[in-house]
C-alpha cells in the first residue's frame, strides 16, 4: 500500500493526475505529493509527516491529561502509542487520518470544557477535521452523524435542541466530504469511485463475515470489469445475497464483533493478549459508566464516539486496527476516563482548557497547507518525454523518483532482512531473489508508460539518481536494472 501511495504522489507531481489507487483516497495522496514537491526528498517528507502525526498524538494525550488527570493521560498514551507505532516513518494513509482525526478530537474535547460563545463553532471545526481524517483514511463513519446530533443536543443551552449547532457541524462535515469529492472529480481517474473498496467489504460481511478479498475468490470474473463497474456489481451482488440469505449477514456481523472485541481489532497491544483483554474489559465497563453519567461533558462525548465506533465495527472489521486511525482517540479517552473515574465522580462542568486549542489548529493548518500546495503544483506539469535509443540488449525507459527513495543492500544479510519481512506479509517483486549486493534498490514511476506505472529499480550504491531521467537497462521480473542514466530537466 505504501508503495502505491508513493508512486501515486510521484505520478501526480509528473502528470497532474491521480492514479486509480490514489483516486480512492485523494487527500492522503495530495498531502504526500505536497510534501515531496516542497522538500524534493522522501526523507524530509517522512520527517514532516511523522512530526505532524506525532504532534497530533501528543496533543490528544495532553488534552486528556489536562482535563482528566496525568494518570489518565498515561493510560491514553498506552492505547495510542501502540496503535501509532507500526505506521511511524511510512507514507500510509493512517498518518494523515490520525493527524486530522486527532486534531479534530482535541478541538471537540476542548470545546466541551470552555465557557465562551464560540464553543459550538470550535466543535464544528473539530468535527470537520475528523471528517477530513475519515475521508483520508476511511473508518468508523457512523461517528460523524452522531456527532452532528450530539452538537445540537449539547449546545442547546436553555432550549430543547440547537439547530444552529447542528447546522454548523453538519456543514463542516459536509464540506470535508465535498472537498474529497471535488478532488476526485478534478484529478481522479474517471472509472474509479471514492471509497469503492467498501463494496467488497460489504459483500464479505453479508456473505458471512468473510475478508474483503472474498468476492474476487467467489466471483473471479469481477476483475475483468472497469473498477467503477466492479464496485457497482459488488453492491448488486451484496444486496442480492442479503435478500436471499439474510442470516448470513447476521452471522457476518457477529463474526466481525467477535474480531473487534476479542481478537485485537479494538486495541493494539501486540504479544500481550492478557493486557489487551484487560483494556477491552475496562472499555466495556467504561461504556456502561458513560451511559450512567451521560449528562457530564466528557462522558457524553465519549459515549457518542464509542457508539459510533461500535456501530461501524462490522462494516470495517476486516481492515484491522488501522481503519480506526481517525477515531482511535475515542477508545483512548474511554479507557483513560474509566480508570480515572474509579477515583472520582464526573463533574458536570470542568475548567476551561481551550488555551491549548491553537496547537491542533496549527498542526491541522500545516497539513491543509501542503494539500493546497499540491493542488497548486498541478500548474507545473513536466513536458512529455521524447523517445530515445539504447544499445543492443538494453531497454530505454524514462523514470521519475526522488533521490533518496531507496535503500542500499550492502550484503546478503540485508537481503535476508527484507525476506524476513516478506515472511511477515511484505510482498516482494519478482526478481528480488536474483539481486546481487552491493546494490541500491528503490521505487520510481515509468514516464514512458502513459499510466505512469510504478517500477522497482536498481542502481549502483554510490550513484545519486536525479528526479527525472532517461535510463537504459534490463528488466528481470518486476525489477528494472539501470545501466546508464541521463538527467532530464
Amino acid at each position: 500500500d505504501a508503495a502505491n501511495y508513493f508512486a501515486g504522489a510521484l505520478h501526480y507531481l509528473q502528470n497532474g493526475e491521480l492514479t486509480g489507487w490514489t483516486t480512492r483516497r485523494p487527500l492522503s495522496a495530495l498531502h504526500l505529493a505536497g510534501l515531496l514537491g516542497a522538500s524534493g526528498s522522501l526523507k524530509y517528507a517522512l520527517f514532516i509527516l511523522t512530526a505532524f502525526s506525532t504532534g497530533a498524538l501528543l496533543t490528544m494525550i495532553a488534552v486528556l491529561g489536562r482535563s482528566i488527570g496525568i494518570g489518565a493521560g498515561a493510560v491514553a498514551a498506552a492505547v495510542l502509542i501502540p496503535f501509532y507505532f507500526p505506521t511511524v516513518g511510512t507514507v500510509m494513509s493512517e498518518n494523515i487520518g490520525l493527524t486530522l482525526g486527532g486534531c479534530g478530537f482535541a478541538l471537540m474535547w476542548l470545546s466541551l470544557h470552555g465557557h465562551d460563545r464560540c464553543q459550538s463553532a470550535l466543535f464544528a471545526f473539530g468535527a470537520g477535521l475528523m471528517g477530513l481524517g475519515l475521508a483520508a483514511r476511511a473508518g468508523a463513519m457512523f461517528v460523524l452523524p452522531l456527532l452532528i446530533l450530539y452538537a445540537g443536543w449539547y449546545f442547546r443551552g436553555s432550549n430543547r435542541f440547537s439547530f444552529k449547532a447542528l447546522a454548523w457541524t453538519a456543514s463542516a462535515i459536509g464540506f470535508a466530504f465535498a472537498t474529497n469529492a471535488a478532488l476526485i472529480a478534478l484529478f481522479g481517474v474517471h472509472d474509479v469511485a471514492g471509497f469503492s473498496n467498501f463494496s467488497y467489504t460489504l459483500y464479505g460481511l453479508v456473505t458471512g463475515g468473510h475478508p474483503w478479498e472474498y468476492i474476487h475468490q467467489n466471483v473471479p470474473t469481477l476483475r475483468s470489469l472497469p473498477e467503477a463497474a466492479q464496485a457497482s456489481e459488488a453492491y448488486r451482488l451484496a444486496l442480492a445475497h442479503l435478500v436471499a440469505h439474510p442470516l448470513d449477514a447476521v452471522l457476518g456481523i457477529l463474526r466481525r464483533y467477535n474480531d473487534f472485541i476479542f481478537n485485537g481489532r479494538w486495541f493494539r497491544i501486540e504479544g500481550i493478549g492478557g493486557l489487551r483483554f484487560l483494556f477491552v474489559v475496562v472499555a466495556l465497563v467504561g461504556l456502561f459508566r458513560a451511559i450512567r453519567y451521560h449528562r457530564a461533558p466528557s462522558e457524553s462525548f465519549i459515549l457518542v464516539g464509542t457508539i459510533g465506533t461500535l456501530l461501524s465495527a462490522p462494516f470495517i472489521g476486516d481492515g484491522g486496527m488501522r481503519v480506526h486511525a481517525a477515531t482511535v482517540a475515542f477508545s483512548a479517552a474511554l479507557t483513560a476516563n474509566t480508570i480515572a473515574g474509579w477515583c472520582r465522580r464526573p463533574a458536570p462542568e470542568s475548567r476551561d482548557g481551550t488555551g491549548i486549542a491553537p496547537v491542533p489548529i496549527v498542526i491541522a493548518g500545516f497539513v491543509l497547507f501542503f494539500m493546497v500546495s499540491a493542488v497548486s503544483l498541478r500548474g507545473h506539469i513536466r513536458p512529455p518525454i521524447d523517445s530515445f535509443a539504447c544499445q543492443e540488449n538494453t531497454l530505454p525507459v524514462a523514470f521519475s523518483t526522488v533521490p533518496d527513495a531507496g535503500i542500499n543492500l550492502l550484503s546478503t544479510r540485508d537481503i535476508l532482512k527484507i525476506k524476513t519481512r516478506a515472511w511477515l506479509g511484505l510482498t516482494l517483486p519478482r526478481g528480488f531473489d536474483e539481486l546481487q549486493p552491493p546494490i541500491r534498490f528503490g521505487l520510481a514511476i515509468n514516464l514512458s508508460d502513459q499510466r505512469g506505472a510504478q517500477m522497482w529499480i536498481t542502481s549502483p550504491t554510490g550513484r545519486q539518481l536525479p528526479r527525472r531521467f532517461n535510463a537504459c537497462g534490463r528488466q528481470i521480473g518486476d525489477i528494472f536494472h539501470l545501466n546508464t542514466v541521463q538527467a532530464l530537466p
